[in-house]
């Protein structure tokens, strides 16, 4: 068992774990982890895909922050559970959130016990206007109407089941 766990949360539309060829995931969880085991070699690292990314649980279209604080939620649970030494006095979590992944490190934290810290990387001031970054005119209006609307999600064409297809196409 370990003295303590960092626990990293990916951004959006990225991922942790690639569900076929690992050299696809993000280099951020990576070089994150090599850096917080050497650092720190009596810890340890986890990193997941939120809900409905491809080879994971769920479905994109079913994608909420709520949804994604909860996941964070059953994360931290597993990992009290499975991954932390018995003594309460050696057990430490750290949340590390990357873009949207900062974002929901922070709707956790603030609906947890102080025992979990947390480092957000590159969230945003302001949400509204974040999120104007990352979706054109058209998907805005939609969501504006709909409260939703959808962003294509491709996989690279050589990575396994679903590769090369729209995110609405992808099954595993």
């Amino acid at each position: 068992r370990y003295e303590g766990v960092v626990i990293y949360l990916h951004g959006f539309p990225d991922m942790s774990v690639h569900p076929h060829r690992p050299e696809f995931a993000s280099r951020f969880p990576r070089k994150l982890m090599e850096s917080v085991l050497e650092a720190f070699p009596a810890w340890g690292f986890l990193c997941f895909n939120f809900s409905g990314i491809p080879g994971s649980a769920g479905c994109f279209h079913d994608k909420t922050l709520i949804q994604e604080v909860a996941d964070c939620n059953s994360v931290v649970q597993y990992a009290r559970q499975h991954l932390l030494a018995p003594s309460p006095t050696e057990r430490r979590i750290h949340i590390v959130g990357l873009s949207t992944g900062a974002i929901l490190g922070a709707l956790f934290a603030g609906t947890n016990p102080p025992d979990i810290t947390v480092t957000l990387v590159a969230g945003l001031l302001d949400l509204a206007e974040g999120v104007k970054l990352d979706f054109d005119a058209e998907q805005i209006a939609a969501f504006q109407v709909n409260g939703f609307c959808y962003k294509q999600f491709f996989l690279p064409s050589d990575c396994g089941p679903g590769a090369g297809m729209p995110w609405w196409e992808f099954n595993v």
